[in-house]
């Protein structure tokens, strides 16, 4: 797991500056600390443990809404799939509710439940840092459900 303070923003042509602590390494888990920062101003900490313990056991409890598939939904644009970025390499589907340009029209939605689907285009393979970028996603749920541009900063592209 990790928790990450960010504090501050790195402006274009800043040198982001990583301080990494490892105070405890352990035989499976290890704790560590991160500081970025731009001279002596702090730009985010982020506190992480590291590692895992071998068991045989492993499972999984969550389940996917019953949905219909990605190929009966129509794709979305993206407000920066005209970019050359990982955003343009997502393809996204509504399955309910209101995104992108959509969610300016209606008012407060009846439930503010979202549901999406988002995966890598051109079969790109999946990654810690493509799943981070569509967790970005998450905060523009709140225009769909309030019916106005809304949203919130990126919180983790690593």
């Amino acid at each position: 797991w990790a928790a990450a303070q960010y504090l501050s923003f790195a402006r274009v042509g800043d040198i982001v500056d990583l301080d990494v602590l490892v105070p405890v390494h352990g035989k499976y888990n290890t704790q560590a600390r991160v500081v970025g920062h731009v001279g002596d101003r702090e730009i985010f900490t982020v506190n992480a443990a590291l590692g895992e313990r071998p068991s045989e056991y492993s499972a999984q409890w969550a389940e996917k809404p019953d949905v219909v598939a990605p190929e009966d939904c129509a794709p979305v644009d993206h407000w920066r799939e005209d970019r050359d970025d990982l955003h343009g390499r997502i393809d996204v589907r509504v399955v309910k509710g209101r995104y992108g340009e959509e969610r300016k029209t209606g008012g407060l939605s009846e439930d503010g439940h979202v549901v999406l689907w988002a995966r890598m285009r051109e079969d790109l393979p999946m990654s810690s840092s493509a799943l981070a970028v569509m967790a970005d996603f998450v905060p523009s749920a709140i225009g769909n459900a309030i019916g106005r541009d809304a949203g919130g900063n990126s919180l983790d592209n690593t």
